[in-house]
């Protein structure tokens, strides 16, 4: 492991020379452009990041690109703070310690462009090729680590992360391209802007790509038929398509997607190996939103979604197929009204109504047998508001709450608070306190009904999450940015399978209650000759409330250096270290500690507008694993080892 730490430092350091440190004479950098951004995942208002009430990363096309991410899951990967698990199914990304193994995300509030990406039968939420995009069509990703349910409600426990697409009005040109590398991955993609004299501009992206998975042994099933060896069941197919269009004061985006996806593992006791064992996932989305400012401060906006989410599971065992179905249609209609009536007063309310018009999952077998069918439509009925003071002219005070009811379940209210203390432009000091909850979701309520349409309120209450933050942020140079955070929060009534003792069935039930406390360092440069650099480092201990043992899938600490620089005129390259301490397995054993290194070099012809990128993944070959869920007879589940793959992109 120091071997192979040393070889990436050394990989690191010749990048250096690349580029000059100088900065230009007005003091001007590439930092100024990115605390510029507005987000608006923190409290649904456009915000920049220094003044937001939650701590807020912020993930840029450019970067996108220079770091080469295939997925949302990638980028994420280079969060300080968060960290991937990948069952060779779904990808699950975890927040300060926290990821429960097979949780498909549900305690994490996933957008596209504002729409949630979040579905209603499972809580689960696509961030890896279940979520098939362009990324080179992502204009950002804004990620806010904490608790964000006073603005968004259930699900916004962890995070919150927003993917937004290009902006149509602010984009122009287009490309298409192809790529390949190993494990059999062939991709293609396309992305444009259209606009008309009619001020309707469209901005948008489809992909397509096929991979062949690689083949794995698993000893654990090395006394089975087949010999442990699982070939030919790691594949992936998978296409998706975006748009995003302004017309005045309007906005409309849409999305829609399929992945299928071979699960290789034998997980849930199916036939290890089977090709047929996979499951397939589809989104369709669509969102339209409207705002017009009034006089004596007042503005409006008025948002709309429908959304669709189907899944398919087919599951070969002993000789017979079982399947899985699930139909998930959903719309929702957002009220909200802003009043600043002086600058250092701002009132935001807003009413918030969603129906689950469909969620219905559906459990039975070839053969005939229907195990369970239930459809539970459900809404959600919601009031939020927030207030800003302007205390002083370095303090700014922030108070929201919402309150989330729920026709299935028990309600639930979610207040914040934060203090921001910005004494010039260069510091910000943070105090943030807040709760948030998820509800539970409708497999978890109709859990050991059988038969028909459940029409029930459920007793299982919603698990909640109390936290407390301190942030630091300081700009110690126009080229160089650092933050210093504490937190900690303690998570209750936790949702969890147990046995019933009266009739010996499994239920899920309010059990367990886990606290989490860390420390993340975050320091960032960018220069204006083209050199970046950002190194970050979080320490975090999460256990369990009543054995006080550190809880599973959770690594104590995690390190991550991002560096890219250009090079000989039109080349960049660019290097990602990740280095993380072991996880528990839900079993109680533990894996290694690993180290991985992504390196991509690009290139810029001269005569003609075409990029070629080739992109190594994991580029020490590490043999690392990862914690399985319950579903899995192994402990870990080993992980890709090195893959290179080659873009080219033509630009029109």
């Amino acid at each position: 492991m120091r071997t192979r730490l040393t070889l990436a430092l050394s990989g690191v350091s010749l990048l250096l020379p690349w580029a000059s440190l100088q900065a230009l004479p007005n003091g001007e950098s590439a930092l100024d452009e990115l605390l510029a951004i507005p987000v608006s995942a923190a409290s649904k208002l456009e915000q920049t990041s220094m003044r937001a009430p939650a701590s807020v990363m912020i993930i840029t096309a450019e970067e996108i690109s220079r770091f080469g991410w295939q997925t949302v899951a990638e980028a994420l990967s280079s969060v300080t703070g968060l960290y991937l698990s990948y069952d060779r199914n779904y990808s699950y990304v975890g927040v300060r310690g926290f990821s429960r193994p097979t949780d498909y995300n549900s305690r994490i509030l996933v957008m596209l462009d504002g729409m949630r990406v979040t579905e209603g039968v499972y809580g689960s939420a696509a961030i890896g090729t279940d979520l098939p995009l362009e990324m080179r069509a992502v204009e950002r990703i804004e990620i806010v680590r904490g608790p964000g349910s006073a603005a968004f409600g259930t699900a916004a426990m962890l995070a919150v992360v927003n993917v937004v697409t290009r902006d149509p009005a602010s984009s122009s040109g287009g490309a298409v391209a192809v790529e390949g590398g190993d494990f059999d991955r062939v991709a293609g993609s396309v992305r444009g802007v259209t606009s008309s004299k009619r001020r309707l501009r469209i901005a948008w992206s489809a992909l397509a790509s096929s991979s062949g998975g690689a083949d794995h042994f698993y000893p654990e099933y090395e006394s089975e038929a087949g010999g442990g060896v699982s070939e030919d069941a790691d594949w992936d197919r998978n296409r998706g398509m975006s748009v995003r269009a302004s017309y005045d004061a309007f906005r409309f985006s849409a999305y829609a997607s399929s992945r299928s996806k071979g699960i290789p593992t034998g997980a849930y006791e199916t036939d290890l190996g089977d090709r047929r064992d996979a499951t397939t996932d589809s989104w369709t989305l669509l969102g339209i939103g409207w705002s017009r400012a009034f006089a004596a401060g007042w503005s409006v906006q008025a948002r709309a979604q429908a959304g669709k989410y189907a899944y398919d599971g087919i599951y070969p065992a002993d000789g017979v197929l079982y399947l899985d179905s699930t139909d998930n249609n959903w719309w929702s209609a957002e009220l909200q009204a802003t009043w600043e009536p002086r600058p250092e007063s701002r009132s935001t309310a807003g009413i918030e109504w969603r129906e689950n018009r469909k969620a219905d999952f559906r459990y039975f077998d070839e053969l005939g047998n229907v195990y369970f069918d239930i459809d539970l439509p459900y809404r959600i009925a919601a009031l939020y508001a927030e207030q800003e003071f302007q205390l002083t002219e370095a303090l700014l005070l922030t108070l929201g709450a919402r309150y989330d009811d729920y026709s299935i379940s028990e309600g639930a209210f979610s207040p914040r608070l934060a203090l921001v203390y910005l004494p010039n432009r260069t510091n910000s000091l943070k105090l943030l306190a807040g709760s948030a909850f998820r509800a539970p979701n409708a497999y978890e309520i109709a859990d050991g009904v059988s038969g028909g349409e459940a029409d029930m309120h459920s007793e299982l209450e919603p698990e909640t999450i109390e936290s407390l933050e301190v942030v630091w942020e300081r700009r110690f140079s126009p080229a160089l940015m650092g933050s210093l955070s504490a937190f900690r929060f303690r998570m209750s009534d936790l949702i969890d399978q147990r046995v019933d003792s009266s009739d010996e069935h499994i239920h899920y039930v309010n059990v367990d209650s886990a606290t989490s406390v860390g420390a993340a360092l975050e320091l960032s440069a960018r220069f204006p000759s083209g050199l970046w650099i950002h190194a970050g480092a979080s320490l975090q201990r999460a256990n369990d409330d009543v054995s006080g043992e550190r809880l599973s899938n959770s690594p104590e600490w995690k390190v991550n250096l991002k560096l890219s620089a250009p090079f000989a005129g039109r080349g960049r390259g660019a290097i990602e270290v990740l280095h993380e301490a072991g996880r528990d397995s839900v079993v109680s054993t533990t894996t290694e500690p690993f180290l991985l290194v992504n390196a991509t070099l690009a290139w810029e012809l001269a005569r003609i507008p075409v990029s070629i990128q080739l992109q190594a993944r994991n580029l020490l070959d590490e043999d690392y694993a990862l914690p399985g869920g319950v579903e899995h007879r192994q402990a870990s589940i080993p992980q890709d080892g090195r893959a290179l793959t080659l873009r080219f992109e033509l630009r029109f």
